[in-house]
């Protein structure tokens, strides 16, 4: 995949800002000065979560924790065209785009979650069954 960092200045430290969505760090214009200048692109070896998953030959996910700068909504759905459902859920829906942040509500809601949003985060999680505990 592509994935989109901003070369630090030279002589100077590396940025460590990095997306894959180049509108995400151009959001950064008034941290980093020449911004637009220093953005490039890598290629980068990517797989998706259920892929991982499998290869691992995982049973069980008891929290998924993502912090993908802008990509979040895209990793949840990865989780969610699995079989595995977490009973908790953590992502950052900062960087997420209104239409993102509406679309990962719904889907949430639609598998069963509740959530939770604060400051830059959003916590989900699967309430009990009635009757019974999960």
């Amino acid at each position: 995949m592509t994935l989109w960092r901003v070369r630090g200045e030279p002589g100077g430290p590396e940025t460590r800002l990095a997306s894959f969505s180049r509108a995400v760090l151009m959001r950064q214009f008034r941290r980093v000065p020449d911004l637009h200048a220093r953005i490039e692109p890598i290629e980068v070896p990517a797989l998706t979560l259920g892929t991982l998953l499998d290869r691992y030959r995982v049973t069980a996910v008891d929290l998924l924790q993502i912090d993908a700068e802008g990509f979040d909504f895209e990793v949840l759905e990865m989780l969610l065209a699995t079989d595995h459902r977490p009973p908790v859920i953590g992502f950052e829906h900062l960087n997420l785009s209104p239409a993102d942040k509406l679309d990962c509500a719904r889907v949430l809601r639609d598998h069963g979650y509740r959530y939770s949003s604060f400051g830059r985060d959003t916590v989900a999680y699967r309430p009990p069954a009635r009757g019974g505990h999960e």
